[in-house]
């Protein structure tokens, strides 16, 4: 047996980097850092964007990092990619402003692959992800490769790098 989802059908596969932040409380601000920066969410969303924002700016980077902060804090696992929009938006710095926008369009076209819980289950022996309908989206495709991998790391982190499975990303590029 094995998990066969199709990019464009929602539901059937999102990689939301949230679900990744250990569950539970802490005692202290600082056993909360230290559960955020376990959980990679930081670098996790900053590759993911890597490709939105070739050249980030400080000012940018620094208020991103701080909007993934306060989200983690308050929704933990349940927080969605869209949240980093509306946390940038509430920032004073206009290029901030400016990359929630961004985020906000990228959402709005792909969050389905980010914003809903990760159904995502590399446990299984196989899993096939049926990539047609994204081929000519290189945008997308090339969110839906770095997801994934950062996935597979997140996922090998958790369970050690010994458990063995294949993936075949079908038809994703020529």
């Amino acid at each position: 047996g094995g998990k066969y989802c199709k990019v464009r059908d929602k539901g059937s596969l999102s990689l939301n980097p949230f679900i990744h932040i250990p569950e539970g409380e802490s005692n202290s601000e600082k056993e909360e850092h230290k559960r955020y920066d376990s959980a990679d969410i930081k670098q996790d969303v900053f590759l993911i964007l890597e490709s939105l924002f070739p050249s980030m700016d400080d000012d940018v980077s620094h208020n991103l990092g701080k909007s993934l902060w306060t989200i983690c804090q308050k929704k933990k696992r349940n927080a969605i990619f869209s949240d980093i929009a509306v946390s940038m938006g509430r920032r004073k710095n206009p290029a901030s402003r400016q990359a929630a926008c961004i985020i906000r369009d990228f959402c709005r076209d792909y969050g389905h692959l980010f914003n809903a819980p990760d159904p995502l289950d590399l446990s299984n022996p196989l899993l096939v992800i049926e990539a047609a309908e994204i081929h000519d989206d290189k945008m997308l495709a090339l969110f839906l490769i770095q997801a994934l991998l950062i996935r597979i790391k997140a996922f090998q982190d958790e369970n050690g790098e010994h458990k063995p499975f294949v993936l075949l990303i079908e038809e994703g590029w020529e």
